[in-house]
């Protein structure tokens, strides 16, 4: 961005590889038991579901209502740091920070427990803009479909469409009606015509 080079295909990658790094460390990190599988359970689902909201939206010409504002980047930012984290207490050892009989210093365990409740707290951040997303979603297609029953004239003091069908249905079906009453009446009529003329012949 500094530079003035940015691209489409920079754009969609930037958003994917901050997803598959976060998805990537959380597994690692639950699988070596240092964070809770529900946390990774919540942001990992979290991340499913607004990527396949976005397509979603993106499909009916609403992407802007889940466009990424700057909450999502907090919520990005926190998600990082927790991580870069807990994957810090794993290298108490290689890095060097350990007493000399190899037990962790004395302000670790205060930073292993910030850890994990930054990670949690990265959890709530989730969830909560997760929640934003789908509001704002849902209510671009409750204005959407306001906004398409207005330009129909659906508003409430008027027909709907369907209603308006089934009166244009009524109003056909009366003039079939009528047209075969009026076929029945000259047919009626031609048949005493014949009749009052045959004695004649």
């Amino acid at each position: 961005r500094r530079l003035n080079q940015t691209s489409s295909f920079g754009a969609f990658l930037d958003p994917v590889a901050d997803k598959f790094l976060v998805c990537a460390s959380l597994l690692v990190l639950v699988h070596l038991q240092r964070t809770d599988v529900f946390v990774a359970l919540i942001i990992i689902g979290r991340e499913i579901a607004i990527s396949s909201l976005r397509e979603w939206m993106a499909k009916i010409g609403a992407s802007k209502s889940v466009a990424v504002h700057m909450l999502g980047k907090v919520k990005t930012t926190v998600q990082m740091v927790a991580l870069a984290a807990l994957q810090l207490t794993l290298l108490w050892g290689a890095l060097g920070l350990q007493n000399d009989d190899g037990s962790p210093l004395a302000w670790q365990p205060a930073f292993e427990s910030f850890a994990i409740f930054l990670i949690w707290f990265a959890a709530i951040i989730t969830l909560w803009t997760g929640w934003q997303y789908f509001s704002e979603a849902r209510r671009q297609m409750r204005d959407g479909d306001i906004l398409a029953l207005s330009r129909a004239g659906g508003d409430d003091s008027s027909p709907t469409a369907r209603d308006r069908g089934v009166g244009d249905r009524r109003q056909r079906i009366a003039v079939l009606r009528g047209v075969l009453a009026g076929v029945r009446h000259r047919r009626a009529g031609a048949r005493r015509a014949d009749g009052l003329r045959a004695p004649s012949g």
